[in-house]
């Protein structure tokens, strides 16, 4: 490829990104919510029935299936009091699970994770819930552990939906948002 078309070419998605940050900067989200989930309502009978259909996660459930299709940052935050160490522990009883990697930050957090979703962020709660039929897929599985803190989890789950053209973006927001948060869990 000629210089002067690889030149105009980065020109040109540069500019898109640029539209992208900037409708961000303007506010221009499709919509964000918070969820506290009840960690004590967590048990292994959602790894063969819908956690989705449960009544006590249902409303949460349906609201993040209205917006499927768009893409999102997520995080999720626990009781800051807490300890790095007590969780890591707690994730490290189901090693056999794929979990995220741990990080380098020394800190406690009150973040235990930020991430990104293309689409279907519900699909990717149900992952990290750890109750996802296919096991295979990296999540912090909390459903298993969520509730075998010495202190209350105060677990929650907030998500902005993005526009569709910020889909390819989000990658360097989450890079971002992990550096200053410095979750708990996962290497960005």
């Amino acid at each position: 490829m000629q210089k002067e078309k690889l030149e105009k070419l980065i020109n040109e998605e540069t500019s898109k990104a640029v539209s992208v940050f900037e409708n961000i900067v303007k506010g221009q989200f499709v919509d964000s919510f918070r969820f506290n989930i009840n960690s004590n309502y967590f048990t292994e009978d959602f790894i063969t029935h819908d956690i989705t259909q449960d009544k006590n996660f249902k409303e949460m459930f349906d609201t993040l299936r209205v917006f499927n299709d768009y893409p999102a940052l997520y995080f999720f935050q626990i009781n800051e009091k807490l300890s790095k160490i007590e969780i890591l522990d707690l994730i490290k009883v189901h090693d056999s699970l794929k979990t995220p990697a741990n990080n380098n930050f020394k800190e406690n957090s009150s973040f235990l994770y930020v991430g990104k979703v293309t689409s279907c962020a519900w699909g990717r709660l149900i992952q990290h819930l750890g109750y996802h039929k296919q096991r295979k897929s990296h999540g912090l599985q909390v459903g298993l552990w969520g509730n075998k803190t010495t202190k209350d989890l105060q677990l929650s789950f907030t998500v902005i939906f993005f526009e569709q053209e910020s889909r390819d973006y989000l990658v360097l927001l989450e890079k971002m948002l992990s550096k200053q948060l410095k979750p708990i869990i996962g290497r960005h």
